[in-house]
């Protein structure tokens, strides 16, 4: 599936995003943002399509439908 001769991709070690969260950390929407990347796998563009809808805090659950 996607192209022929796709590129290869790269992921961050758990060392290099814990590096990471550090440099953000006093950024609290970057910070969430990355913690929820980071932690769900969801892609970015699935993050930037959720709305308060979609958060359950109660639940803990987070519903990706975009």
């Amino acid at each position: 599936m996607g192209k022929k001769d796709a590129e290869e991709m790269q992921f961050w070690t758990t060392e290099e995003y814990k590096k990471f969260r550090e440099a953000v950390k006093n950024k609290p929407r970057s910070y969430m943002a990355f913690e929820t990347l980071y932690y769900t796998g969801m892609r970015i563009g699935e993050l930037m399509a959720l709305t308060k809808a979609d958060i359950d805090l109660t639940a803990g659950v987070v519903t990706v439908s975009k």
